[in-house]
């Protein structure tokens, strides 16, 4: 009874899936995760829960070559009502009523990866300025500055676009005189 109770109500998702890795068992955090009732769930497979582009490794993760030490790795799995979010997966073989099954404890991983995503991008920018240090130094010419800088913004700092402008003072407009990653000549009507 303390080991269903424990089951039932832990943070993370456990699926007991069959031989033909359909869902036979789930506790409360997969309907809560997923939003299907638990009679939705066992007439889904891990394909189901799968985004398409990751359910082609289902038979690789599940199959044969699951040792009993169990697997674990990471995928993307959609919810019912079809939002996709990443997870990591541990599985590991187990009998029941001498049959073969896969049980698998699932973690919804979505903050983990945003925080990665976020170190990565503040990495990438620290790296970025540190580029532009180094372009104000060796730099002979504003133009030639300003080439480099939008330049690095575009290839290290991760940007779609980067441009720099000065006044005209005869037209009051400001015109790029440098521009990196424009391949839709976004700049070319700036006024």
């Amino acid at each position: 009874e303390r080991l269903t109770i424990v089951m039932r109500n832990v943070n993370d998702v456990i699926l007991l899936f069959d031989e033909s890795m359909r869902v036979v068992e789930a506790n409360d955090r997969a309907v809560a995760t997923y939003g299907y009732a638990v009679q939705e769930l066992r007439q889904l497979t891990a394909h189901d829960l799968r985004v398409p582009e990751a359910a082609a490794a289902v038979p690789r993760h599940y199959g044969a070559e699951l040792s009993e030490a169990g697997l674990t790795f990471e995928t993307i799995h959609r919810r019912k009502a079809g939002a996709t979010f990443p997870v990591e997966v541990s599985s590991r073989p187990v009998m029941v009523d001498g049959r073969r099954h896969v049980q698998s404890i699932i973690r919804d991983i979505s903050e983990r990866k945003a925080h990665e995503n976020e170190i990565e991008r503040l990495n990438r920018l620290y790296l970025t300025i540190s580029e532009v240090n180094k372009a104000l130094v060796r730099a002979q010419s504003p133009a030639e500055l300003f080439d480099e800088i939008t330049g690095l913004l575009v290839k290290s700092g991760g940007f779609r676009i980067a441009w720099a402008g000065w006044l005209n003072p005869q037209t009051r407009f400001i015109e790029p005189i440098a521009v990196a990653g424009d391949t839709t000549g976004y700049t070319q009507d700036i006024r």
